[in-house]
């Protein structure tokens, strides 16, 4: 990268990844199992220049491994997207190294697949089309108008792909269509098509079902956990829903402000045991895992606040006694609902 930190900076040892749990800055967090595809190191983002100069992230350091679904989550504004893009290599960090199974990431590449969310895929092509496109750009050669069979060879090599994923994704009998004759969440099933078939390392997931209503974007979780049992690809998803990020991933970050200092980092990080039904979402041990990383990983006025406000609304669902009535019972000073303000007197005729 052009502005990370010199190559010569020693690679990081064992001692320095830390256990689940409360993180510190600075210190790489990591489940502990499985091969590391990514790693980032003491990651520090400064946008603008001069007086307007602001630190974005600090002393961000993290282990992801292969097969892991590393949700990030965190109040807006901290940084999440900002950490997704120079993880994707759109922009490169201003400290800090990024390795990609021991390589630096510099540019955008095959082996990151992304989908944002914001829909990226071209209008004037069909869906097959669209998921056609990586290959065909990457197979792009001056000896296809020379060896025109090996291109034909080749042209129905990545239509067989397409088709393929397609299938996967549910949405084979569309794959003539064009993105204005789809809805949002085929759109995104088309992205997601068009990121696998690169077979890339990891995919990077910026919030792509958070404009979706909320069955599309429940049936889009169910079939990305599906597709990462099957594949085992490792998944980076970036999202502002708890329950989500607690539904989806094998492991949770909070990335927010440190106390005291400018910038966020990563102050909680904790596995997460995998789901397979969206009824879990309605499960006690689901509620309580949400409160949990609520209450650890955000703000703890926050989250008092949070709670205070979700007790009030208890109480007057459930007519607690704690409420206080609008009219003292028998009172006649204060009017009750239930009765019209008493009237004024009339004046006297004359």
């Amino acid at each position: 990268m052009t502005a990370a930190a010199s190559s010569s900076t020693p690679s990081p040892t064992p001692s320095a990844v830390a256990d689940a749990g409360t993180a510190t800055p600075g210190t790489a967090v990591s489940s502990g199992e499985g091969k590391v595809v990514l790693q980032l190191r003491n990651i520090m983002q400064r946008l603008g220049a001069g007086d307007r100069q602001k630190v974005i992230l600090r002393d961000v350091s993290l282990d992801v491994r292969e097969g892991d679904i590393v949700c990030v989550v965190g109040p807006s504004g901290c940084g999440k997207s900002t950490l997704l893009y120079g993880i994707g290599g759109f922009r490169p960090f201003s400290e800090g190294r990024v390795l990609l199974d021991g390589e630096e990431i510099t540019v955008p590449n095959r082996h990151r697949g992304c989908v944002f969310q914001d829909y990226t895929i071209p209008d004037f092509l069909t869906a097959e089309q669209n998921v056609e496109l990586g290959m065909r750009l990457e197979g792009l050669s001056l000896l296809e108008h020379w060896l025109p069979f090996w291109a034909a060879e080749r042209k129905a090599r990545y239509r067989k792909t397409a088709l393929e994923l397609l299938e996967k994704v549910g949405l084979s009998a569309h794959a003539h269509k064009y993105p204005r004759e789809l809805s949002g969440g085929q759109k995104q099933r088309v992205a997601i098509a068009q990121a696998l078939a690169m077979r890339p390392r990891i995919l990077l997931m910026d919030e792509p079902f958070s404009s979706l209503d909320p069955q599309s974007r429940e049936v889009l979780q169910l079939l990305l956990l599906e597709i990462q049992r099957e594949t085992g690809i490792t998944i980076f998803f970036v999202t502002h829903d708890l329950e989500e990020a607690v539904f989806l991933g094998t492991r949770l970050i909070v990335l927010a402000p440190t106390p005291g200092m400018e910038g966020a980092s990563i102050v909680h990080s904790e596995c997460i045991a995998r789901f397979d039904s969206r009824r879990a979402k309605t499960t006690p041990e689901f509620a309580a895992t949400v409160q949990t990383i609520r209450e650890k990983g955000f703000k703890p006025a926050q989250a008092a606040e949070i709670s205070s406000l979700e007790r009030q609304l208890s109480e007057l669902s459930h007519g607690s006694p704690a409420t206080p009535p609008l009219s003292a019972p028998g009172s006649t000073s204060t009017p009750t609902l239930s009765s019209p303000p008493p009237s004024s007197p009339k004046p006297p005729t004359t």
